[in-house]
């Protein structure tokens, strides 16, 4: 968010912290179990706690603008629309579309235990057997029974599906009419697993041991080529055609328009688990990869080379980047390292 971090603590509250500083700089609310948090807008956030849900302002002026008592039982997710002006919660085995801004409740919907939006307008709901379609504008189920799923993703004009045959749906025109990928490059379709959308906006389905973009056309479903990985992790760089695999205590690095990759962390066929890979991520120049002791290596991705390799915290570490190149690592015991995204560590 900017300038600060926000993150829970192991005080089952929620924190706000400078990154320039390292300065704590607010505590959000009350003891108790979080279930979920979910941006609301810019500087709010809300969460559900027991029965409840709380909005809180992530910046000063600090306070919570609204609570307001939901369920009969726990508030167990919080989901807000892509425009940010409604929001639903689940819990109780029903499901509650709230006001962000104000908490304004507007509606409430029986035997629900999932919820997702599709749009700004419609709520796919899941009551333990089947999904329906629901329009949140006229409160009623534009499509009954749609075919359980496990993983979706929206498109335009519809919706991609991965259900329990592990085939990849495309379901279009309010979910009236379905497309199945059943055959690639003349065989049938490989078993798919999920499906995901990158940050470049690009669409790709996991198959076995292997990822395949996905192409929406004319409404129509066709794969790229395979990307092989085994059992590995693929981490994509956010503006550069270059992917990470990791598997164990190796990565393996390939960048678009290279004849061969390059394994650049790990030893080979090392399986040790304390040495193994927790968590890589891409930064502007540099590929920051974090293992189960601790330390936290920066390769120039470009050049192969390594260009630092860190230690402020005593376990195993994972890694988020933000949009601003600002690299946060946090580990098991409950500390928080901050890197710039050339590898200097800001903050511990």
């Amino acid at each position: 968010m900017g300038d600060l971090l926000v993150a829970g603590s192991n005080q089952n509250d929620v924190r706000v912290w400078r990154l320039e500083t390292g300065e704590h700089v607010h505590t959000l609310g009350y003891a108790g179990v979080r279930y979920d948090l979910a941006q609301a807008a810019d500087g709010l956030v809300v969460t559900g706690l027991g029965r409840d849900l709380i909005a809180h302002r992530t910046r000063a002026p600090w306070g919570t603008p609204w609570r307001v008592t939901v369920f009969d039982d726990t508030v167990n997710s919080v989901e807000i629309a892509p425009d940010r002006r409604r929001g639903v919660a689940t819990g109780g085995g029903g499901a509650v579309i709230f006001e962000p801004e104000t908490g304004a409740l507007l509606g409430r919907i029986e035997q629900v235990k999932r919820a997702q939006w599709t749009d700004n307008d419609r709520l796919l709901l899941y009551d333990g057997q089947q999904n329906r379609l629901w329009n949140v504008a006229t409160g009623r189920a534009e499509a009954e029974e749609v075919e359980p799923f496990y993983t979706a993703v929206s498109v335009p004009g519809g919706m991609l599906t991965v259900g329990p045959k592990r085939r990849l749906d495309l379901w279009l025109d309010d979910w009236t009419r379905q497309i199945s990928l059943s055959e690639h490059e003349g065989a049938p379709a490989p078993k798919i697993y999920s499906v995901r959308v990158d940050s470049r906006g690009t669409i790709w389905a996991a198959t076995e041991g292997t990822e395949q973009q996905v192409f929406v056309e004319a409404e129509t479903l066709r794969l790229g080529p395979p990307v092989p990985c085994g059992a590995a992790t693929v981490i994509r760089h956010p503006g550069e055609d270059v992917i990470a695999l990791i598997e164990g205590s190796e990565l393996e690095l390939r960048v678009a328009g290279e004849s061969s990759s390059h394994t650049i962390a790990g030893r080979p066929g090392g399986y040790d688990s304390s040495k193994s890979i927790s968590s890589a991520v891409f930064a502007g120049a540099h590929l920051f990869v974090a293992n189960g002791q601790g330390d936290v290596e920066v390769w120039a991705w470009r050049t192969r080379e390594r260009v630092a390799s860190r230690r402020e915290l005593d376990s195993t570490v994972y890694l988020l980047r933000t949009d601003d190149d600002v690299v946060i690592a946090a580990s098991h015991d409950s500390r928080v390292a901050v890197y710039s995204s050339d590898g200097q560590c800001e903050m511990v």
